[in-house]
């Protein structure tokens, strides 16, 4: 992405941009993130009031 700034902006004018460096992902962040049975039940009424 950094070489945008060298080579694409300079073409069309546009000024040199910062470049974020994402850190890599962590164990916590692979962990699986998904909805609780607790979550479903609660969406299931609101999506669902009539049920």
């Amino acid at each position: 992405m950094a070489d945008a700034n060298e080579c694409h902006a300079p073409r069309i004018g546009l000024p040199r941009l910062e470049v974020v460096i994402w850190p890599e992902p962590s164990d916590d962040d692979e962990r699986d993130r998904g909805l609780t049975d607790t979550d479903y039940a609660a969406l299931e009424v609101w999506l669902c009031p009539w049920a």
